[in-house]
């Protein structure tokens, strides 16, 4: 299945959610420019737009624009209010940004109706000028209580051409109150959604309903992959999870055939085929069950899909749907991934950096020292990881090239510019790095030349 190599307009670069960008980076070793974003970035990453504009969302409702060369700000929207996260933006061909913005008070046992039930979460669609141009809803599902409003974990995806038609694409999941004998309890539903330009909801299809165990008294509990529960991890608070749901997506305009779209779910991950031509599922979802899933799940150029556990890896075969190897790869925690032609480069949680093979052997291991739930990026010839210490970058091979210390960091994934530089926000910023190091040999070799001709 097709993974493009030239984009970095969503979360993981493209709707496959690779995080590799066919570009040769830079080796990213000091800062270039330093810019407010007016609001914590927390796990949203910056993108890019056609014209090279960077747009990065904020947990307290803003969209942030900035101009890549020196990083002043073209303009910022409040496009949610301060109780909401501004997920990873999507843009479009044409310049459209698409943001996901739920609530940041959002509770996960419903049980009782004097419990808040949070905001509803909406879509934006905002110009390249940064005009609102609509705002839909994400409608509330009924349950005992009266109705149950869906959080969206995950970022959008977007399919779109130049001419202005795009399919937006997530994933909300709602926690229910149903009756069960002998009492109530929570019901956990998955829903993909399809959204197109003009903000018409094409599809919004359950394709998970789960019932965990439930006792004679009505209690349950969120489903085993629904959180990571671990301790602390090297300077990050245990609720810190990355992007998490965010559904990998097949698809191109002309629509020729079928898109896939695989969904994670509490059980597994989802195949879902969408026709364009139809104008719905061409057939029912199918399940490939993985245990103890945490609902990550990425594509690769060299034809695999990853479906991550709380310590190990399953790779996928993509084009069939079904488990390429055997037995898991363990990593020794919950990790995020890019992958390029070969290799597939795993960040725990705890800090390691993982190298792993096609054949799912690990190659190569890197300790960072400090822990991350970001995503990293690959370009061609480098690793940018962000950690809670800040920006590394490593050869394939796992060579130490640079080190950027930064605070807040390890929450945001970096971002590779079409040009090779590379982009990550920490905390309120948005950063920009360079190569200081032919600098600094260009600076070696003047000082070297003026002490010969003192000589």
């Amino acid at each position: 299945m097709h993974v493009p190599l030239d984009l970095w307009n969503q979360f993981g670069a493209n709707p496959a959610g690779s995080g590799f960008r066919a570009v040769n980076s830079i080796g990213a070793t000091a800062l270039r420019w330093e810019s407010d974003l007016q609001g914590p970035a927390g796990t949203s990453s910056p993108v890019f737009g056609p014209d090279g504009t960077i747009y990065v969302g904020t947990t307290n409702g803003k969209l942030r624009a900035i101009e890549p060369a020196h990083g002043q700000i073209r303009w910022t929207r409040d496009i949610a209010g301060t109780d909401f996260l501004v997920r990873t933006p999507a843009v479009a061909d044409d310049g459209t940004i698409y943001c996901l913005c739920t609530s940041a008070d959002t509770v996960t046992d419903h049980r009782t109706g004097g419990e808040p039930r949070g905001w509803p979460s909406s879509l934006v669609a905002i110009g390249s000028d940064g005009t609102v141009r609509w705002r839909e809803q994400i409608r509330a599902l009924p349950d005992l209580i009266g109705s149950a409003n869906g959080v969206t974990f995950g970022a959008p995806r977007v399919v779109s051409d130049p001419g202005g038609v795009a399919r937006v694409i997530f994933v909300v999941r709602y926690t229910l109150v149903k009756q069960y004998e002998g009492g109530a309890g929570p019901t956990f539903v998955c829903v993909l959604a399809i959204v197109d330009e003009h903000g018409y909801f094409l599809l919004f299809n359950r394709y998970e309903e789960q019932i965990p165990f439930v006792d004679v008294h009505g209690g349950g509990g969120l489903p085993g992959g629904a959180t990571l529960g671990e301790p602390d991890a090297k300077g990050l608070p245990k609720s810190a999870v990355p992007c998490l749901d965010t559904p990998v997506v097949f698809g191109s305009f002309p629509a020729r055939e079928p898109w896939t779209i695989v969904a994670p779910g509490n059980e597994g991950l989802y195949e879902l085929k969408w026709s364009e031509e139809e104008g719905a599922l061409a057939h029912a979802p199918t399940l490939l069950p993985i245990e103890n899933i945490i609902s990550l799940a990425a594509a690769f150029p060299n034809g695999l899909l990853t479906g991550t556990v709380l310590n190990a890896v399953t790779f996928i075969d993509a084009d069939t749907f079904t488990t390429y190897l055997p037995n898991k790869t363990s990593l020794g925690g919950p990790a995020t991934v890019a992958g390029g032609l070969r290799q597939m480069y795993f960040v725990t949680r705890y800090g390691d950096l993982i190298a792993v093979d096609s054949n799912g052997a690990v190659w190569k291991r890197r300790d960072l020292g400090a822990g991350s739930v970001a995503f990293p990026a690959l370009s061609g010839n480098h690793v940018h990881v962000a950690s809670t210490q800040g920006l590394h970058t490593f050869t394939l091979d796992l060579q130490n090239v640079g080190f950027v210390r930064l605070g807040n960091g390890g929450f945001s994934s970096p971002a590779i510019g079409p040009d090779g530089v590379v982009y990550m926000a920490a905390g309120t910023s948005l950063f920009s790095f360079i190569d200081a190091a032919p600098r600094l040999r260009l600076i070696q070799s003047l000082l070297s030349r003026i002490r010969v001709f003192w000589r």
